[in-house]
């Protein structure tokens, strides 16, 4: 007897009540079982789905249901549940299987009233292949739960403690207490690029430095070592910079006169070592590495980018910064941030100038270009000027595809904070006051977008709260944090 259409059959299928069965999935051509994953269930962000092991050319449909499987089919078990939806159909042909058996989807996942709605809810989804070898003409894949989470936003701090919080809730922050051999204050901090791991910067005192980690796939951090930094630093903070690869291969950090890498694979024998370590001509503050792991920049406390070359470790050369400084004055280099198209660099300035009443005006943004098919490669392009101080940290607008947007954060002599907006092919500056204060005067913080734009994050030190703001920059919720000290560096996980 010929197999009925398969959408028929499906919907014939959901009429049944599950009953128990050993595995869900069925083995079509070759007799391989299709295979479903998914990478990223990040709302404000986006979502890959990939099918692999099917028969190439072949269309398929998907299915969802917010309950699991087993569930008996004439296509074998289904992963899921009896009230499962079909959210695509592409028997058709529309998106049909590659030629290697694979194929890939990815969709955006907006922070809209909707998907808000959803937020921790696990849905279970599965396809079915079209394949005559496959029973009843179809081979089903393995299942793929899913369950929507906002992006965790880290907060390090001048303090012993890196909080971890719910960018999407905002409301209850859960504290990382550091390693017991953490004897001083935490610093920059960074996610790994899948998700599963942070790292934060250890720079207490004298000693050598280094650089902690915990494993926060799960519902609680897990510590997992330090890499260690092989040579004693000479000044502590906030010589802290850090940045992991975009491999998730190996991490990156600035000691002083020294660039360290460390192994970040955890499947690695040598994870959490220091693999390679390369004298700088500068004493380093912040570094970025460029989206094809080939260079690292690194900021120091003078008008220098340095640039060194990761196959080999080398520092290769340097780039003269524009300066605000004065006469009398010095340069505190902080952030560096390598803009999403991989083609631009842009750096923060706090200049000192002696004897001021006030660091108004001392403070700059740099930006370099870094494309290698530029004219331009090395060079900077722009700077500018901004008003009042405290800028440590800046942060392009994933919201702007031409990624001319800047956003860093300042306060003024009162200790009134601002957002400021760089608009930097132009040139201009736009303010955004939004009410915080820190009661000290001009002071420093954090700033950090969720992974589509639709929320900023900032932090303000001597008010050790996270700041949550909508797409326009609008205030719309602050949570206390648990730090111990000054928070300042925000990352937000990708």
């Amino acid at each position: 007897m010929r197999p009925r259409p398969l959408a028929l059959s499906l919907a014939l299928c959901a009429a049944f009540p599950a009953a128990a069965a050993a595995q869900c999935g069925s083995p079509g051509t070759g007799g391989l079982v299709p295979k479903l994953t998914i990478d990223g269930e990040m709302w404000d962000g986006q979502t890959t789905f990939t099918i692999e092991d099917a028969l190439p050319g072949a269309g398929w449909i998907w299915l969802l249901d917010v309950s699991p499987g087993p569930l008996p089919s004439p296509y074998g078990s289904l992963c899921v549940g009896p009230t499962f939806t079909v959210l695509f159909n592409f028997l058709g042909g529309q998106v049909p299987i590659g030629p290697a058996g694979s194929v890939s989807l990815t969709f955006p996942v907006p922070a809209t009233p909707a998907t808000t709605s959803v937020l921790g809810v696990t849905f279970h989804h599965q396809v079915l292949v079209a394949d005559p070898s496959g029973p009843g003409g179809a081979a089903a894949s393995t299942g793929a739960p899913f369950t929507l989470r906002g992006p965790r936003v880290a907060v390090a701090s001048d303090g012993t403690k890196v909080d971890l919080v719910d960018g999407a809730a905002a409301t209850a922050p859960f504290p990382i207490s550091p390693l017991a051999s953490v004897t001083g204050g935490n610093a920059d901090c960074a996610f790994s690029r899948d998700g599963e791991r942070l790292y934060s910067r250890r720079t207490a005192g004298n000693a050598n430095h280094g650089v902690v980690a915990w494993d926060v796939s799960g519902a609680a951090p897990v510590p997992l070592g330090e890499a260690v930094a092989p040579t004693p630093a000479l000044f502590g903070k906030p010589r802290n910079g850090l940045v992991i690869a975009n491999s998730d291969a190996f991490g990156y950090f600035v000691d002083d006169f020294w660039v360290h890498e460390f192994d970040a694979d955890p499947t690695s024998p040598t994870f959490l070592t220091v693999t390679r370590s390369a004298a700088s001509s500068g004493a380093g503050i912040d570094l970025a590495i460029s989206n094809d792991d080939q260079r690292l920049f690194v900021t120091d406390g003078t008008n220098q980018l340095l640039v060194y070359d990761v196959p080999t470790m080398t520092e290769t050369g340097a780039v003269t910064l524009s300066s605000a400084q004065g006469l009398l004055g010095f340069v505190l280099r902080y952030a560096c941030e390598v803009s999403p198209n991989g083609k631009w660099l842009a750096t923060i300035q706090q200049g000192v100038l002696v004897g001021t009443p006030t660091l108004d005006g001392l403070a700059m943004v740099n930006v370099v270009s870094i494309d290698p098919q530029s004219p331009a490669f090395l060079q900077e392009v722009k700077a500018i000027p901004l008003p009042n101080w405290g800028q440590m940290q800046l942060a392009f607008d994933p919201k702007d595809p031409s990624d001319a947007t800047i956003v860093t954060l300042a306060s003024d002599s009162t200790g009134q904070y601002e957002l400021q907006v760089v608009d930097w092919p132009a040139g201009t500056v736009a303010t955004h006051p939004f009410g915080v204060t820190n009661g000290r005067g001009n002071e420093d913080g954090g700033v950090g977008f969720s992974p589509n734009g639709s929320f900023l994050y900032a932090t303000c030190r001597g008010n050790d709260s996270l700041h949550v703001f909508d797409a326009s920059l609008n205030l719309v919720a602050s949570t206390p944090l648990a730090t111990s000290g000054d928070a300042w560096y925000v990352q937000v996980e990708r």
